[in-house]
């Protein structure tokens, strides 16, 4: 099976403590909900186990969360006031 080496080991140790940040604060690109941060608990240990396959899931799982995350910080922005 192979896993993430070299480089690639270094980055996806980063996108795993960023996963592992967000949970624990509860803050992506907007504030994530109780279900989000465990989901980005979970993309942080899936990040973390040998294997590609599974940490390429981690991955994906933590893109989505914050694009997830951006996409309804981006909804429930108030536009400013004109006049």
């Amino acid at each position: 099976m192979r896993e993430l080496i070299g480089p690639t080991r270094w980055v996806s140790a980063a996108i795993a403590a960023i996963a592992l940040a967000a949970a624990i604060v509860g803050q992506a690109v907007g504030r994530l909900l109780g279900w989000e941060r465990i989901r980005a608990l979970g993309a942080a240990a899936l990040i973390i186990v040998r294997g590609f396959h599974v940490q390429a899931v981690g991955v994906l799982v933590c893109v989505a969360l914050v694009t997830w995350s951006d996409r309804r910080r981006s909804l429930t922005a108030v536009a400013p006031s004109v006049g």
